[in-house]
């Protein structure tokens, strides 16, 4: 199927605000998660993987070349200590707005990952490998994380962990 032509107005005034986002925050790496940026980014990455794979011309080298100009890169490479890292800063904001680390499951990504922490100290406990670390341990400890709960201390009924 033929390229859909971008809306070049758009691109341009996400560009500019691309660059003070990395001017803000030193990279070019917008998360997901940032409702102005971070699904324009996406989609950057899927064009110009349709451009290189497919002639796509949806992207051209004009732009392409801008954007590697101030440092966009067009794959990330995962990085699990940072990503852990952002996990923890986020259950950090939620500890200091909640007062606890009890993250429902209605909070997707960082219910899912408070219950996976909670999962990998487990199978240390019963001697299993888990890349859960000693310091990683005390890191969450520091903000008041319990390992193990029968029942949200708030609301009645069990907590599934």
């Amino acid at each position: 199927p033929p390229a859909v032509p971008r809306d070049e107005s758009l691109d341009e005034d996400n560009f500019d605000k691309l660059v003070v986002f990395r001017d803000t925050h030193g990279h070019c790496d917008v998360p997901l998660s940032n409702a102005e940026l971070g699904p324009w980014v996406k989609d950057l990455r899927a064009a110009y993987t349709l451009h290189s794979e497919e002639d796509d011309a949806s992207l051209t080298a004009n732009f392409i070349q801008r954007l590697e100009e101030i440092g966009f890169r067009w794959t990330i490479p995962l990085n699990k200590d940072a990503a852990w890292a952002a996990k923890f800063d986020k259950l950090k904001e939620y500890a200091e707005a909640n007062g606890d680390c009890f993250v429902p499951l209605k909070h997707k990504e960082l219910g899912l990952w408070v219950r996976y922490q909670r999962s990998l100290y487990s199978k240390m406990e019963y001697g299993e490998k888990s890349p859960l670390t000693d310091a990683r341990i005390a890191e969450l400890e520091s903000i008041g994380f319990e390992w193990k709960i029968l029942k949200h201390p708030k609301k009645a009924g069990p907590v599934f962990i």
